[in-house]
């Protein structure tokens, strides 16, 4: 019986993977214009909005990493090693671009937002590829994204000057679990963009909003508390 020299995945296989990929990234991005354009400014609206922008963030290295491993299903010994060789070789810029994947999904970060970290503060001219291009006091500056990641950072205001709010919140709930009762409460203005990390401290997190025009933040600290949820203007809690 002869054995036969064939592989299970070809080059044609993964042509075809590819065009496959890039009809369903067309469609995902025609769905995304047409939710930017049509969606009502509401709260399920700019929700909706915001993870179609993640999903199609998301979608391209996701589709790449399919195409690689279907370059390294056709050949898988030189293939590999050849992959392999180059992942170390890119492995800074590829950490680089992952970190800007997760900074370019937070809403907050965005044109026009006027940011601080660790000895840079300037408003953000520039989202590229592989960093931020901030403008400071002393011209245009050039941030890597694991660099403004690791250093840590703050958004101060956004391109509205409406002048972020915050809030130190205290609960064993998670992170999930209390957006999703904030974003039931009506004095959160959606949209514009909120923040929600966590803190050194034990189950207290920092929390960055836009109130309503007229809405206090007063009434937010009362909606909370109705929830089990602590709040307050620093870290310490009684």
């Amino acid at each position: 019986m002869m054995e036969q020299d064939e592989t299970i995945f070809g080059w044609q296989n993964l042509w075809m993977l590819a065009l496959f990929l890039l009809v369903l990234y067309g469609l995902i991005y025609l769905l995304k214009l047409a939710m930017e354009r049509y969606m009502a400014q509401n709260r399920i609206g700019n929700r909706l909005k915001l993870s179609s922008k993640r999903f199609e963030l998301f979608y391209i290295p996701t589709a790449w990493l399919i195409l690689i491993l279907g370059f390294i299903a056709i050949n898988p010994i030189w293939h590999g090693i050849f992959a392999g060789v180059v992942g170390i070789f890119t492995f800074p810029y590829l950490r680089n671009y992952v970190s800007g994947l997760f900074l370019k999904a937070n809403p907050m970060l965005e044109v026009g937002a006027l940011v601080q970290n660790e000895g840079t503060r300037g408003l953000i001219n520039r989202v590229s590829r592989l960093g931020l291009i901030l403008g400071t006091d002393t011209g245009e500056q050039f941030v890597w994204y694991r660099d403004f990641e690791r250093m840590g950072f703050a958004v101060i205001a956004q391109e509205t000057n409406q002048q972020l709010q915050s809030i130190y919140i205290k609960s064993e709930k998670t992170a999930a679990q209390i957006l999703d009762i904030l974003f039931d409460h009506p004095v959160l203005s959606f949209g514009n963009s909120s923040s929600l990390r966590a803190t050194k401290s034990k189950d207290v997190f920092l929390y960055q909003f836009t109130l309503e025009q007229g809405a206090q933040i007063e009434d937010l600290s009362i909606y909370l508390a109705g929830h089990e949820i602590e709040t307050s203007q620093t870290d310490k809690f009684e």
